[in-house]
């Protein structure tokens, strides 16, 4: 068993620029075959790990820069020209345009985001076989503590993702106000990824015309939704 841990300092970028290549292979790997895996989301307070207050688990359907998943009752569907939220509890569709890296649910824009965030932080590698382990520990006090992440580099895959994160930014609006007293100022997150799978080409997954049309300048659900009221988050979509 071959293990080795490198702390490196990553003011000088040169740690998270490693961590960015190894992330962007399993990326491109993903944009280059059409892949499907579930995810299990588990939250927790952070000095209480163990203690699960809550969990999402999901599909995910990527192909390219395609995306699709469908996290307990939320469904997201992003193509070229949309991003599509469904909200199946309160019968809400969300349109807006489609912006490339803004598709909150995508773990890989998930993990990007938070290297792009990662000034005057320290970094570690270990690795295992092909198995690579990065932990990232930010200065006290920011929105972000900790953000570790396991890579299979000879599969280019994501096995898991964990992050301490505050709370807040994982409630709505309406719940940062009132944060009940079980939580913690910061919350442990953890992302574990599972039954990867090669997909069949199949852009009609993520067309939107399977969720609405456009009749003159007025957005109208489709059949299957006809109960779902459409909210446009973008000015002018056209």
């Amino acid at each position: 068993m071959a293990i080795c841990s490198c702390p490196v300092c990553a003011q000088d970028t040169a740690a998270i620029a490693k961590v960015m290549q190894l992330v962007r292979q399993v990326q491109d790997r993903i944009i280059t075959v059409p892949t499907s895996y579930y995810i299990l989301y588990t939250y927790s307070n952070e000095h209480t790990p163990a203690t699960l207050l809550d969990s999402m688990r999901g599909t995910v359907e990527i192909d390219g820069t395609n995306y699709h998943s469908i996290l307990d009752s939320t469904e997201t569907i992003h193509n070229s020209k949309y991003n599509i939220v469904l909200f199946k509890e309160d019968k809400v569709m969300y349109l807006a345009s489609s912006t490339p890296g803004e598709v909150g649910t995508n773990p890989m824009q998930q993990m990007l985001s938070f290297l792009d965030s990662a000034h005057n932080s320290t970094c570690s590698f270990s690795r295992n076989k092909s198995q690579v382990k990065v932990l990232i520990s930010f200065p006290s006090g920011g929105t972000c503590k900790q953000f570790n992440i396991t890579l299979d580099t000879a599969a280019k895959r994501l096995i898991s993702m964990e992050y301490i994160i505050r709370t807040s930014l994982l409630m709505d609006e309406q719940s940062q106000e009132d944060v009940p007293d079980k939580y913690e100022e910061y919350a442990f997150v953890k992302a574990t990824f599972t039954g990867y799978r090669e997909l069949k080409k199949n852009l009609r997954l993520f067309d939107e015309r399977n969720y609405f049309f456009k009749a003159g300048a007025e957005f109208k659900v489709a059949s299957a939704y006809e109960d779902y009221t459409i909210f446009v988050g973008s000015p002018g979509l056209q």
